[in-house]
């Protein structure tokens, strides 16, 4: 793998490194019982080089994406927790420092006030259905518990980041849950 990042950094004009790397790629996350602990620190790799890396930063976006359109059942039973992490970090906006790098983007679209990434405003263009989402419906079919806790945290992330983002549109509600247990 090391080895394609090199040409890809190396390379002067746009080097496609997801078609050089998939057969690689491939074969390590349909091992991921005898893998994981490769896979994991290659996406931790990823996931720091996706936030701070400007030269590794579009191999770690392409492998991303390529990764969660193509999470096969073994990760998905082996590492949920750590392709989830992969997903937050995909489409959610990890540097609020930046600039709206969108000059042309849809005014209507609020992606950025819910702290959705780029990824994320391109989302219902790249699937028909959620079926299609390979991510998705192998979380949902193959963990569902730990798919429905991440889906929850990852709403409840972006509902955050929108009240954050817009305090006079948001009215806070407190709900008191009463015990009716009697000693």
């Amino acid at each position: 793998m090391e080895h394609y990042i090199e040409i890809a950094e190396k390379s002067e004009k746009y080097y496609n490194f997801i078609d050089s790397a998939k057969p690689c790629l491939e074969a390590i996350y349909q091992m991921a019982d005898v893998s994981n602990k490769w896979i994991k620190e290659f996406w931790n790799r990823l996931i720091d080089d996706y936030k701070s890396n400007e030269i590794r930063k579009r191999i770690a976006k392409d492998t991303m994406e390529w990764t969660l359109r193509n999470a096969y059942p073994a990760l998905i039973k082996i590492m949920t927790k750590e392709i989830c992490l992969v997903a937050d970090e995909f489409w959610l906006d990890s540097n609020k420092e930046s600039e709206d790098y969108r000059f042309y983007s849809n005014r209507l679209n609020e992606d950025k006030e819910y702290g959705l990434s780029e990824s994320a405003e391109y989302y219902n263009s790249s699937y028909r259905n959620v079926n299609q989402n390979v991510f998705l419906r192998n979380l949902f079919g193959l963990n569902f518990k730990e798919g429905f806790q991440w889906a929850i945290q990852f709403v409840n992330k972006a509902i955050s980041e929108y009240a954050a983002n817009n305090p006079n549109k948001t009215t806070k509600i407190k709900i008191l849950f009463v015990d009716n247990q009697t000693e």
